[in-house]
């Protein structure tokens, strides 16, 4: 186990990739299957990653991985000292079920050979490829090499971890990232799966100045103006959460439901309210479709949904 892991250093999880980074690491540019990770002194990590299907051989990936970066950037697999650090960080990862290949990469000003590789994990069956950018400090160096070794993959038959910008949820596997925004003020992570399931996480604050001294259901009318919340029905959910829904028919009448078209279909929703981080935060969880996920899926993901 490395250092970061037994510490208290924030774990990154994103979209079925997840690691440990060091105090100072902020994820300076997010896609869907891919992040870079930058301190005050500029780039340290980047990540890129897709899921595989069948046999996949290493060599043959990372030849097509570097036709694509050669583009931008001179790339070597042989014949070029990597540091030690690094190798050793590839060997933690193999003890994790990976398998690596390293190479060496170097950017436009061919300044210096950057390390670098494509991992694949066959048991989520996720390939990873990885560009470092070391520093002359040793110190700097253990800290990249240490989150490198922390990187995990995790399948899709399983629930996966979010957490991004202080916010972490647990989340099923089973649902796709379809969108998503972090402004100041308002996060959002859109979801959906092949059931047609659509799930919306947002986060807002501060919120006192959301709510303007109204409860979080008159809030709630006003925010999302595409569901009829007028005629809700009202629960209480776990951990504090308020929670209003015009629930999905069940059974026979259920599966008639689902099967009309749309536009004679009664809209059904479940929506999820609560204050958050000493009621700062206004966290929310929106679950709506032909179809809900399965019974007692929406009350683990509220239980899970936090500010951390």
């Amino acid at each position: 186990m490395t250092a970061l892991a037994q510490t208290s250093a924030p774990r990154f999880a994103w979209a079925g990739f997840s690691l440990h980074i060091p105090a100072g690491w902020n994820p300076v540019a997010l896609e869907k299957d891919f992040v870079r990770f930058e301190d005050g002194g500029g780039p340290r990590l980047e990540c890129r990653w897709q899921p595989t299907e069948g046999a996949y051989r290493l060599e043959r990936h990372l030849s097509k991985a570097a036709s694509q970066m050669k583009r931008a950037a001179a790339f070597r697999t042989d014949g070029v000292e990597l540091p030690a650090l690094f190798l050793d960080a590839l060997q933690r990862l193999e003890e994790h079920g990976f398998t690596a290949k390293p190479f060496a990469w170097t950017d436009a000003a061919g300044e210096a050979a950057n390390p670098g590789a494509l991992l694949h994990h066959a048991e989520s069956g996720i390939a990873v490829i990885i560009r470092a950018f070391p520093r002359a400090e040793a110190d700097e160096d253990t800290e990249l090499a240490d989150a490198l070794a922390t990187a995990r993959c995790h399948p899709r038959n399983a629930d996966r971890l979010w957490s991004v910008f202080g916010v972490r949820v647990w989340l099923p596997g089973t649902l796709y990232l379809k969108t998503f925004s972090f402004k100041p003020g308002h996060f959002r992570m859109e979801f959906l799966n092949s059931r047609r399931v659509h799930l919306v996480l947002e986060r807002l604050g501060p919120a006192q100045f959301a709510l303007k001294g109204s409860s979080l259901e008159e809030w709630a009318a006003g925010f999302f103006k595409s569901i009829n919340l007028r005629s809700a029905r009202s629960s209480q959910g776990p951990d504090g959460w308020s929670v209003l829904e015009k629930p999905w028919p069940r059974g026979f009448f259920g599966a008639v439901s689902r099967r009309l078209p749309g536009i004679l279909r009664a809209q059904r929703y479940r929506l999820g309210l609560r204050l958050a981080d000493q009621e700062t935060k206004i966290l929310t969880v929106r679950m709506e479709g032909p179809a809900p996920l399965p019974d007692g899926a929406f009350e683990k993901i509220c239980e899970s949904y936090e500010v951390v």
